[in-house]
C-alpha cells in the first residue's frame, strides 16, 4: 500500500494503507517477494561446490582403503620417541606394513565412567539449552528494553570490573589500562542515560526482529535442521581428512642426533626429542587442501543456506497481512533455498571463503613478522592486515544483503549484490549510529545466560557423581558444568543470529518499501523510521507520523 501524502510514480498523492497490511482478503500481497516461479540462478557455483564434495568423498574412501594398517600404534608419541621406529637408512615404504611388531598400543584415558555417570544430565543439558534459546527469542520479542539494559549492565560491570583489578595490579602500563578502562566503564553508563533514545530504538528493533522469528514458527526448526547437518557434513570431512592422515610412515627427523633408542636435538642445546616424525603420502597433502577448503566453503554455504532461508520466509511475514498466521513461508523459502537459489548460496559462500583466506593470509605474515623481530616488517603487516580486515569486513557485510536481496527477489547473487549495494547507499547511511548496537547486546546476553546455565547444571548435577571421592566429583561438576554452558552458548548464539539476521531481512524489506512508495508491514515502518528517514523524490516523508 502506498504511503499517505508521499507522491508516487505518476506524482499523484498516495493513499494510506488499507486497514489489514499488505493484501486484500488475507491473501499476502506481491510486495518485493517473488512468489512465482524462480529460474535456477549460478548454476555453475553450485555444480563447483558439488565437485568438492565428491573430491572429499573420493579422498576419504582412497584414504581407507590404503592406509597404514599400523597407523595407530606407528604414530603414537611413544613409537616416534623411539629411533628403532624409523632407522636412518630405511627407504621410504620400508615401515609401512610389518613395522609395529614388538611394540605395544598406546594407552589412552577412559572417559566411560563419566559418560555413564552423566549421560542423563548432559542429555537434559542439550534440551534444557533449544528450550532456554526459544525462551530467549520470546524474551527479546516481549521484553527487549529489559533485555538492552541487562545486556549494557553487564557490559558495564566487566569494564569497570577489568579496570579495578589492573589498577589493583599496578604498574606502568597496567595503571595506565586500568584507568582508560574505568573511564570507557564509566562512559558507557553515561551514554545510556545521556542517549537513551538510542537504546530505546535498540530494544524495538530487537522487538521486531524477535516477532518476525515468532511469528513463523517453523524457522527456529528449519534453521536449527541446517545446523545439523552442517554438523555431520563437517564430521563426514573429519572422517575423510582421518582416514588421509593414516597413508605414511614414520620418518628419521633430519635434525637429530641418535644414542641408543633415543635422539637428542642437533641444535637448542642438544636436548632429547623425538626420532621421527609421520610422513604422510605424496598425494595426503593436496588432499588436505581440498578438505580444508571445502570444509571452510561448507561452513559459509550452511551460514548463507539459514539466512537464504531465514530472509525468505520473514519477507512473506513482511507482506502478509496484520492478524493472518505466516503459513507455509518457511517451506517455500527452504525450497527456493536449496532450489534454484541453491547456486547464489554457494557463490556467496565462495566470496566469504576468499575474505577468511585473505584474513588468515594476513595474520599469517604479521606472525611471520614478529618472529622476524624486524621492525619495519611488523609495522607494514600490522598495517596490511588492518587494510585487508577492513575490506574483508565490507565484502562480507555487502555479500550478507546481496544474499537477502537474493531470497527475496529471485536474483542471481551478483545482481543481487548491485541491488542492494545501491538500495544500502540511499537508505543505510543513518543507520549505522544504532546497528552496531543490537549484536553488541545479543552476544552479550548469550554469554551470560550461557554462564549461568552451566553454573546452574554445574551445581545441579551433584548426585549423577555421588559414589565418586571429594576431588573426582568436583571436577567431574566442573566439566559437566562447562559441557552444558558450551551447549548453551551454542544454541544461544544460534538463536541470537537468527534474531539478527531477521532484523536484517526486515530491513531490507522496509528499504524496498521505501523505493516503492508503499508501507507493508506498519509497525516495522514505525521502528525503522526512527533509524532512517523516508526519501522519495525530492521529498521527505515522516512514515512513523503517517502509521
Amino acid at each position: 500500500a502506498p504511503v499517505a501524502g508521499v507522491p508516487t510514480a505518476q506524482g499523484a498523492p498516495a493513499m494510506a494503507p488499507a486497514p489489514g497490511g499488505g493484501g486484500q482478503g488475507g491473501a499476502p500481497s506481491a510486495g518485493a517477494f517473488e512468489y512465482g516461479h524462480r529460474p535456477v540462478r549460478d548454476l555453475g557455483w553450485a555444480l563447483l561446490y558439488a565437485l568438492f564434495l565428491v573430491g572429499v568423498v573420493a579422498a576419504g574412501a582412497y584414504g581407507a582403503s590404503h592406509g597404514n594398517p599400523d597407523y595407530d600404534v606407528l604414530a603414537s608419541s611413544e613409537s616416534l620417541a623411539r629411533a628403532a621406529t624409523c632407522p636412518a637408512e630405511g627407504a621410504r615404504g620400508a615401515q609401512r606394513y610389518g613395522a609395529a611388531d614388538g611394540f605395544q598400543e598406546p594407552e589412552t584415558i577412559d572417559a566411560d565412567h563419566f559418560l555413564h555417570s552423566a549421560r542423563g544430565w548432559l542429555a537434559a543439558s542439550a534440551a534444557g539449552s533449544v528450550i532456554i534459546g526459544a525462551l530467549f527469542v520470546a524474551l527479546i520479542a516481549h521484553h527487549p528494553r529489559a533485555v538492552v539494559r541487562t545486556a549494557l549492565v553487564v557490559q558495564a560491570a566487566i569494564v569497570l570490573t577489568y579496570g579495578v583489578a589492573l589498577v589493583q595490579v599496578g604498574g606502568g602500563l597496567a595503571l595506565v589500562f586500568g584507568l582508560l578502562s574505568i573511564l570507557l566503564g564509566c562512559l558507557l553508563v553515561y551514554l545510556v542515560f545521556k542517549w537513551p533514545s538510542t537504546f530505546e530504538t535498540c530494544a524495538r528493533l530487537l522487538a521486531v526482529a524477535g516477532a518476525a522469528v515468532r511469528e513463523n514458527p517453523g524457522l527456529s526448526f528449519v534453521a536449527l535442521g541446517v545446523q545439523v547437518v552442517l554438523l555431520l557434513v563437517l564430521m563426514g570431512h573429519g572422517a575423510a581428512s582421518v582416514a588421509a592422515m593414516r597413508n605414511g610412515e614414520p620418518a628419521r627427523r633430519p635434525d637429530v642426533v641418535q644414542s641408543g633408542d633415543v635422539c637428542y636435538s642437533d641444535g637448542n642445546g642438544g636436548g632429547q626429542v623425538d626420532c621421527c616424525y609421520w610422513r604422510p603420502d605424496a598425494w595426503v597433502i593436496p588432499a588436505w587442501s581440498l578438505i580444508g577448503l571445502s570444509m571452510l566453503w561448507t561452513t559459509f554455504v550452511a551460514f548463507d543456506l539459514k539466512l537464504h532461508v531465514v530472509a525468505g520466509s520473514v519477507a512473506q511475514w513482511y507482506y502478509t497481512p496484520l492478524g493472518t498466521p505466516a503459513r507455509g513461508t518457511t517451506w517455500r523459502a527452504l525450497r527456493n533455498a536449496t532450489g534454484p537459489g541453491f547456486g547464489s548460496v554457494t557463490f556467496g559462500a565462495a566470496i566469504l571463503t576468499l575474505c577468511e583466506l585473505v584474513r588468515q593470509a594476513a595474520a599469517q605474515a604479521r606472525r611471520d613478522a614478529r618472529r622476524s623481530g624486524d621492525g619495519a616488517a611488523q609495522i607494514l603487516a600490522c598495517l596490511c592486515q588492518c587494510v585487508l580486515s577492513c575490506i574483508a569486513e565490507i565484502i562480507e557485510y555487502l555479500s550478507k544483503f546481496a544474499i537477502i536481496e537474493a531470497a527475496i527477489t529471485g536474483l542471481g547473487f551478483w545482481a543481487a549484490g548491485k541491488q542492494s549495494t545501491e538500495r544500502l547507499k540511499r537508505h543505510f547511511n543513518k543507520a549505522y549510529t544504532v546497528w552496531w548496537l543490537p549484536p553488541t547486546v545479543l552476544n552479550t546476553m548469550v554469554l551470560l545466560v550461557a554462564v549461568g546455565y552451566g553454573v546452574a547444571v554445574g551445581w545441579l548435577g551433584t548426585r549423577a557423581f555421588a559414589a565418586d571421592d571429594n576431588d573426582t566429583k568436583a571436577l567431574e561438576r566442573v566439566v559437566l558444568g562447562v559441557l552444558a554452558g558450551l551447549m548453551a552458548l551454542i544454541v544461544l548464539g544460534f538463536f541470537a543470529t537468527l534474531v539478527l539476521n531477521a532484523a536484517d531481512a526486515a530491513f531490507a524489506c522496509y528499504t524496498h518499501d521505501l523505493d516503492n512508495s508503499r508501507i507493508g508491514r506498519p509497525e516495522v515502518h514505525a521502528v525503522y523510521a526512527i533509524v532512517v528517514p523516508l526519501a522519495v523524490g525530492a521529498g521527505v516523508a515522516n512514515v512513523a507520523g503517517a502509521v
